[in-house]
């Protein structure tokens, strides 16, 4: 199996990807990097997605946005796409996070009715 065969995958939502690869009957496990713990698909990045607000939104955002972008540049499978995929998530998180909410609390809080 190479990974060329699967480059239709890049920018897809790993839930997305593994139903494709299910639909192919392929176990998405031998094509998806896991990456143990931290790993995209791992028990911990499911459960924080799962149960802190804005994870999820914020990762769909990056691998879609970032996805596109290295597959567009032909970063793909290179040292300096992988760093430019890990730098980017900081900086993701903090647009979504701001957008989410950030500024609507501030905004709610000074604008409060107190009774």
């Amino acid at each position: 199996m190479s990974k060329r065969e699967f480059e239709n995958l890049i920018g897809v939502p790993v839930s997305e990807a593994k139903a494709i690869l299910i639909a192919q009957g392929i176990e998405p496990n031998s094509v998806l990097s896991n990456l143990g713990f931290m790993g995209e698909s791992s028990s911990l990045m499911s459960f924080l997605s799962q149960n802190i607000p804005g994870v999820r939104g914020a990762s769909i955002t990056h691998d879609s946005f970032f996805g596109m972008t290295e597959h567009a540049f032909g970063m793909e499978n290179t040292w300096y796409g992988t760093a430019f995929t890990i730098g980017s998530i900081p900086p993701v998180f903090a647009v979504q996070y701001g957008a989410y909410g950030i500024y609507s609390y501030d905004y709610y809080y000074k604008n409060m009715v107190k009774e």
